[in-house]
């Protein structure tokens, strides 16, 4: 189906933004120390695509300010934004995205503003729950392929934090380094354009992460060789262990014990969805099965419902397989208490998460859930 003709005119909300530059480049050199580098990378005019590496809620503050000119946002709306963000967000406006989900209106106006000049900024990643984990995703080469833009790469430092520290009056150090344009996407006659979209992401990638320090760098890809599995068991009145039929087993034990790995993830059921999951991100607890209910129920609910909820919310962010075994880890979960309850039985589960991690050079075993380390 070809794409439709867009309505977006660039630039726009000229005021607005105007405003946020203005301001911006006022008040951000109080609140921080700031170093821009390799701002001379940037086109002279447009159209340009900004990449990024997206960690916390600075990074697009800061291209939004320091950007030569005005930049048009790609912007996730597949769950519900916590409302400081929203308010920016609705504020300065961008374009709106449904990830994992096919979106022409996205691929539209995206291709519209850049037929315009407009610098259009971009986050591949797919989002701030665990950076630099996530394959890059093609959209960036098709529209660099269709618009014939080249792709700026960006590399952020010393955001994650930030933005707390600043409302703690501690200056934190900002880094915002801008490296060589990468030529538009081209597509050989005869080649496979998922191959070469694939590899101009991976490129555009490693350009990206090329900007960033050896340290940062270490922190994001210290873990290797990771694994998941669920220590299931009933406990009868006497505290002693009774065997799980067959039947009731929990079979997608490894996805369910990576989601309950995910303190991100789960902090969007709770924060984003306002869903009552904390029983099951503090399963050390040993909550009881209602409240274990409480919380899974409305999850299946969501990650069920198209019309009103999102099945892709996992399935774009671990992969089509994952996300459906987590579901399906889900449903037997729930299955589970059903019997336990009629069975007068305790429920204990444990999510063992196994990883090598490069920076102690030795294996370490978790089996208490983390906390969500906030991106702010």
């Amino acid at each position: 189906m070809p794409l439709q003709k867009s309505q977006i005119n660039y630039p726009r909300f000229r005021f607005k933004r105007f405003l946020v530059r203005v301001l911006g480049r006022v008040l951000l050199p109080l609140a921080c120390r700031l170093k821009i580098e390799g701002k001379e990378n940037f086109p002279k005019s447009g159209p340009a695509i900004l990449v990024g590496n997206h960690v916390a809620v600075m990074e697009p503050v800061l291209l939004a300010v320091f950007s030569p000119q005005q930049v048009e946002f790609v912007g996730s709306v597949d769950v519900p934004h916590e409302p400081s963000s929203k308010a920016a967000m609705d504020f300065y406006g961008m374009i709106e995205i449904f990830r994992g989900k096919p979106e022409r209106h996205a691929l539209n106006d995206s291709l519209a503003v850049l037929a315009q000049g407009a610098y259009l900024a971009i986050f591949p990643e797919g989002g701030l729950w665990n950076p630099g984990t996530m394959k890059p995703k093609s959209g960036v080469a098709f529209l660099s392929h269709r618009s014939g833009a080249p792709v700026v790469p960006i590399g952020m430092v010393g955001t994650h934090g930030a933005l707390n520290a600043i409302f703690a009056f501690k200056r934190p150090v900002l880094r915002m380094v801008v490296g060589k344009p990468i030529p538009a996407c081209k597509v050989p006659d005869g080649e496979d354009p998922r191959v070469v979209y694939h590899e101009f992401s991976e490129q555009v990638m490693g350009q990206v992460y090329g900007l960033l320090p050896e340290e940062m760098l270490a922190q994001m890809y210290d873990v290797a060789s990771e694994s998941f599995e669920l220590r299931v068991e009933a406990v009868n009145e006497a505290r002693e262990v009774v065997e799980i039929p067959p039947e009731q087993r929990i079979k997608h034990d490894q996805a369910l014990a990576l989601l309950l790995h995910r303190p991100g993830i789960l902090k969007i059921f709770r924060v984003n969805l306002h869903l009552p999951v904390t029983p099951i991100e503090h399963l050390h607890e040993t909550p009881d099965t209602a409240a274990v209910r409480a919380a899974i129920e409305p999850m299946i609910a969501y990650l069920s419902d198209e019309q009103h909820g999102n099945p892709y919310l996992l399935t774009y962010r671990f992969d089509v397989d994952n996300g459906r075994d987590m579901l399906l880890g889900l449903k037997e979960w729930l299955q589970l208490t059903h019997w336990a309850d009629e069975q007068r039985l305790e429920l204990h589960l444990t999510p063992i998460r196994r990883f090598f991690s490069r920076r102690k050079g030795e294996e370490i075993m978790q089996t208490e859930q983390g906390e969500f380390d906030h991106w702010r």
